[in-house]
């Protein structure tokens, strides 16, 4: 199922959810004279009892010694001044106990939260199984305006979402951050779907560390997700509200020892993340950004559509993977038997000490997939390989195993940095397939070539070099961008006119002349005026497509 279908049916239940409410009874929970509970705990216990219809739970005031078991459909909602007060003006907080057990035990039931803060005991070391926070177990919740914090679980140190009928549907203003946890310092996904608005959504400052006992775990310092054999794990965040401007989600400053220090996704999972900023994760080991690891699938991307009209939330530069580190290789991503895509967004400031610098690839005993990566209307920039005097990973952008598939599509490809000679921007093995069209590579100046090793070459045509050539039909002439110090990598319409302008045609390829969009949301094949009049089908080289200085270009006025 698409997941716009998954937000129209999963909005569809919410609504229903809140029309079947007036059959139950309303709760009121606080200490004034209008309340009729003194505790959570006592209200639900009422509601258990009161039997069919969704009951409301409104709470004032902060709770303590917090540890829930939902099992009753229920509305959970929190921030009211008193129990007399009609609206919400802030949040409850719900602090656990002494990390036996989580704060919200949710099992088998239809739950909405709503204005709460749920901190965890954060005590050490985990002894809640899933979800020191949020444990939601064959169940279906909704969380809104809320925060997850100090929380610590085995699994899932904020919230773990598990089970093949659990669904956890995210809507605007969640804060989820410092969680603990050996798999999902965040959130955990087992089996389960996650879905989840960008509108504020952050994840932040959580973390993923080993077991000391075993050794295992430190995975997905922000995200984890996990599927199983026949039975898939999913999780897409994206928001439909065309006309809103946003920030877009982010994912920032999470750390997993062992990989993957934003998103970890593997076993039959994926991970589709729209207008999303993976920023400032870290790892000891390889995927600072991302890891997708044994059947896994990551995707990121700016574009969205409703009945192909595009959708412009927020700014060119949300859509991001930036500014991550990865000890071991994959700065930005790390792809050991999985598939990562990523479209009109930007590859930007990555490092790591060996390896690739933004990606990286690896291999797992046996396995029959290989690995896959496309990359279409990006910017790869500004990613460092530090050291790389390790010699099964030297340094490189993206550096390979074997039989790898690497896609770049519209890609500006520039101002990466390498450690140790000699270096290239891409590191072969003998059997990787290669496939560059319509992009600008100009590698590190102490790069002898731009690939280094054998390949299996694809489409390489209509490309932009800074020395050399490669394929066929290269581009003369320099690139030249409006602002690189500032991360603008759009071609240069005035002043020096930059090389590149309607020069590509994609039609050899069997492509529309449209493709996808550049990372504006611009329609490839746009006519620049003082370039020629008959170029209109001609794509520009590189990730943008060169437009005359217009309001309204990055979907708001300058």
């Amino acid at each position: 199922m698409r997941y716009e279908s998954w937000f129209r049916h999963l909005a569809g239940a919410l609504a229903l959810i809140t029309c079947n409410s007036a059959h139950g009874v309303l709760f009121r929970v606080g200490a004034d004279a209008a309340c009729q509970y003194n505790s959570p705990a006592t209200a639900i216990a009422a509601a258990q009892a009161n039997g069919s219809g969704v009951d409301q739970i409104l709470l004032s005031g902060d709770y303590s010694g917090v540890a829930l078991i939902i099992d009753t459909p229920l509305e959970l909602r929190g921030g009211y001044a008193n129990c007399s007060s009609p609206n919400p003006t802030g949040r409850s907080q719900l602090t656990g106990t002494d990390g036996l057990s989580p704060v919200l035990d949710i099992v088998s039931a239809e739950v909405t939260l709503s204005g709460l803060h749920v901190q965890g005991a954060n005590s050490l070391p985990p002894r809640v199984l899933y979800g020191g926070g949020i444990a939601i177990t064959n169940a279906v919740t909704y969380l809104s305006d809320s925060e997850i914090s100090n929380a610590v679980a085995k699994l899932g140190g904020g919230i773990a979402v598990v089970g093949h009928n659990s669904v956890l549907v995210i809507y605007d203003d969640v804060e989820i951050h410092h969680n603990y946890a050996y798999e999902g310092g965040g959130i955990y996904v087992g089996e389960a779907l996650l879905r989840a608005s960008y509108k504020n959504l952050s994840i932040h400052h959580n973390s993923a560390e080993r077991n000391s006992q075993t050794l295992e775990g430190g995975h997905g310092g922000g995200i984890y997700v996990t599927g199983a054999s026949g039975w898939a794990a999913d999780v897409v965040i994206a928001s439909y509200e065309a006309l809103e401007p946003i920030v877009g989600a982010r994912i920032s400053d999470n750390y997993a020892r062992s990989g993957g220090g934003g998103i970890y996704v593997t076993t039959n999972a994926s991970a589709s993340t729209y207008e999303t900023a993976i920023e400032r994760n870290s790892t000891d080991g390889v995927g600072g950004g991302v890891m997708v690891y044994s059947d896994g699938n990551f995707s990121l991307a700016r574009r969205e559509s409703i009945a192909n009209i595009f959708v412009k939330n927020c700014t060119s530069t949300c859509a991001r993977i930036s500014d991550n580190f990865a000890q071991e290789g994959g700065g930005a991503v790390m792809t050991m038997v999985g598939a990562t895509s990523v479209r009109q967004a930007q590859v930007i400031g990555n490092s790591s000490n060996h390896g690739g610098s933004a990606f990286h690839f690896g291999s797992i005993a046996n396995a029959t997939r290989t690995n896959s990566l496309v990359l279409d209307g990006v910017v790869v920039a500004k990613n460092n390989c530090n050291v790389g005097t390790n010699a099964s990973r030297p340094c490189a952008v993206y550096s390979t195993v074997n039989s790898d598939s690497i896609e770049l599509r519209h890609v500006t490809q520039v101002n990466n940095r390498l450690a140790n000679t000699p270096v290239a921007d891409f590191r072969f093995n003998g059997n990787e397939h290669l496939s560059i069209v319509n992009s600008i590579l100009i590698p590190d100046a102490l790069s002898s070539n731009i690939i280094f090793g054998s390949y299996a070459a694809g489409p390489i045509d209509c490309n932009l070099y800074s020395r050399g050539t490669l394929g066929n039909r290269p581009i003369s002439g320099a690139a030249t961008f409006i602002n690189a110090a500032a991360n603008d990598y759009r071609l240069s319409t005035s002043g020096t006119l930059s090389a590149g302008i309607d020069t590509c045609d994609a039609s050899f390829l069997g492509e529309p002349d449209t493709w996808y969009s550049d990372p504006l949301l611009m329609s490839r094949g746009q006519n620049l005026p003082n370039v020629g009049a008959n170029s209109g089908t001609l794509h520009d080289v590189g990730a943008y497509e060169a437009m005359p200085s217009l309001p309204f270009g990055d979907g708001f006025e300058d």
